[in-house]
C-alpha cells in the first residue's frame, strides 16, 4: 500500500523563489494555487483488486494561504472542493485513474488567490500480488488394490487456510478400474453460492486451479506378459508346482520310482480386453516327469496352473492366490491317464505324452477369453477359438485330479 500527497514540499522552495512570490504579491499579482497538490490518496488491497481511497486536505490548503498572507474565512474554504475519480475499485498496478476537480463559487469569489483545478491523472502502483492458494496441496490421492482393478480415494490433511473446500473425483472412470498410466481428475469446490474463486478471494488468496489431473503410478499390477515372469518367479513357481505334483501322487508304489521332475516352461494366459474375469492371468507351469514302474518307464508332462500373478511396484512378482491352483486330476479311466502293462503289472499316470497334447486338452479351450503365450521350445503357438469353447472361468475350475499308481 502507498500513501501520496501531490503537494510540493515547501521547505525546498529557494529563497529566491520566495522573494519572487513576495514581489508578485506586492505588485498585486494573485498567488497561484494548484488544488491537485492538496489531494491525498492511497491504494490498498491486492494487485487486480486494489481500492483507491482519497481526501482533500483543507488544513494544508489553509496553512498555505496563511503563509502567503492571503486573508480568508474558513467557511469560504471548507468543503468547497469536489473530487471525482473515474474508478476506485478493481485496480491493478499500471492502471491510470483520472480525477476531475470542481470547486464552489465562494472559494474563488472570496479568497484572493488564483486556483488551478484541472483534471489530472495518477498511476496505480505499490499493490502486492495476492498469494496463490493451491487447493490440491491439501489433499492426497490414495490408491488401493491391484491394477487394472485399483481404486482411488481422497484423503484431506485438514491444514487448508481456506475453509470449506470439498474434493471429488470427477474423471469418467470415477477413480475405479485403474492401472498405472491412467488419468484421474479431481475437482475442488465449495458449498457456498459465491463459488470457490470468490471464497478464496475473501480469504485473501488467488485460486490456482479448480481441477487437477493425476497420473496413476506405483500400483501393483497383474502380469500381462510372459516377459514379466522373472527367473526368481519361475523358481518359486517350479517349487510350488513340484510340491503340488508330489501331493497329487499321494505315495508311489513300492516298485515305482520317480527319476525326474523338472521345469519345462510356461504357458502364460492373460485376459483379453473387454472380458470381465476374476482370473486376470493364469500361469501354467509345465513339469517334465520321468518315472520307472513295474510296467516300464513313463516319460510325460504335467501342469500346475496358478492364477493372478502380480507384478509388484518394486519390480518383483508374487502369486496373488497361491492356494488357488489347478492341475490334472483323474483315475485310470480318465482321458488324460497314460497306461502301461497288464494284470498285476498294469500301471498308469495322470499327465500327457507331450506338450502338444497338454495344450490341446487343458489350455486351448481358454483362447476365447485369454491371450496365450509360451516359452516352451517347439510348443504350439496356435490359439484357435470356436463358438463352442467354454468360458475360461469355468474351464479353469473343472480340471481333473491326478492319481498315479
Amino acid at each position: 500500500m502507498k500513501h501520496f500527497s501531490l503537494k510540493k514540499a515547501a521547505c525546498f522552495v529557494t529563497a529566491a523563489a520566495m522573494l519572487f512570490v513576495m514581489a508578485g504579491c506586492q505588485l498585486g499579482k494573485k498567488v497561484e494555487i494548484n488544488l491537485a497538490d492538496y489531494i491525498k490518496y492511497e491504494f490498498t488491497g491486492y494487485n487486480g483488486d486494489g481500492v483507491l481511497t482519497y481526501e482533500f486536505d483543507y488544513k494544508d490548503l489553509m496553512d498555505d494561504l496563511e503563509e502567503n498572507k492571503i486573508k480568508f474565512d474558513k467557511s469560504d474554504v471548507k468543503d468547497t472542493v469536489k473530487l471525482t475519480p473515474d474508478k476506485t475499485e478493481k485496480l491493478s498496478n499500471g492502471d491510470t485513474v483520472t480525477f476531475d476537480i470542481d470547486i464552489k463559487n465562494r472559494l474563488e469569489n472570496n479568497v484572493k488567490a488564483t486556483f488551478i483545478y484541472e483534471a489530472f491523472e495518477v498511476t496505480v502502483d505499490g499493490l502486492e500480488d495476492r498469494p496463490v492458494f493451491d487447493p490440491f496441496a491439501y489433499v492426497k490421492v490414495i490408491y488401493t488394490g491391484v491394477g487394472p482393478d485399483a481404486v482411488a480415494t481422497l484423503e484431506l490433511d485438514g491444514n487448508s487456510p481456506v475453509r470449506g473446500i470439498r474434493y471429488k473425483i470427477t474423471s469418467e472412470n470415477r477413480g475405479r478400474k485403474l492401472k498405472n498410466g491412467d488419468k484421474i481428475t479431481v475437482t475442488a469446490s465449495v458449498s457456498s453460492s459465491k463459488g470457490i474463486e470468490k471464497v478464496c478471494a475473501d480469504a485473501g488468496y488467488t485460486l490456482a486451479a479448480e481441477t487437477k489431473e493425476y497420473t496413476v503410478e506405483g500400483l501393483d499390477e497383474y502380469a500381462t506378459s510372459i516377459n514379466q515372469i522373472t527367473p526368481k518367479m519361475i523358481e518359486d513357481l517350479t517349487k510350488q508346482a513340484t510340491d503340488t505334483f508330489n501331493s497329487s501322487i499321494g505315495s508311489w508304489a513300492s516298485d515305482s520310482k520317480l527319476n525326474k521332475c523338472e521345469y519345462a516352461g510356461l504357458y502364460f494366459l492373460t485376459v483379453k480386453d473387454g472380458v470381465n474375469n476374476s482370473k486376470k492371468n493364469i500361469v501354467f507351469t509345465i513339469l517334465h516327469i520321468n518315472c520307472t514302474t513295474a510296467a516300464g518307464e513313463f516319460d510325460y508332462y504335467f501342469y500346475v496352473a496358478f492364477n493372478n500373478v502380480v507384478v509388484k511396484s518394486d519390480g518383483t512378482n508374487e502369486i496373488y492366490k497361491i492356494t488357488d491352483v489347478q492341475y490334472p486330476r483323474g483315475s485310470e479311466y480318465s482321458n488324460n491317464a497314460i497306461k502301461k502293462g497288464s494284470g498285476s503289472n498294469r500301471r498308469y499316470v495322470i499327465g500327457y505324452t507331450d506338450v502338444e497334447a497338454l495344450y490341446n486338452d487343458a489350455i486351448r479351450k481358454n483362447s476365447q477369453y485369454y491371450n496365450i503365450e509360451n516359452n516352451i521350445t517347439g510348443a504350439s503357438q496356435t490359439t484357435e477359438t470356436t463358438a463352442s469353447e467354454t468360458s475360461a472361468e469355468t474351464s479353469a475350475s473343472e480340471t481333473q485330479t491326478t492319481e498315479t499308481t
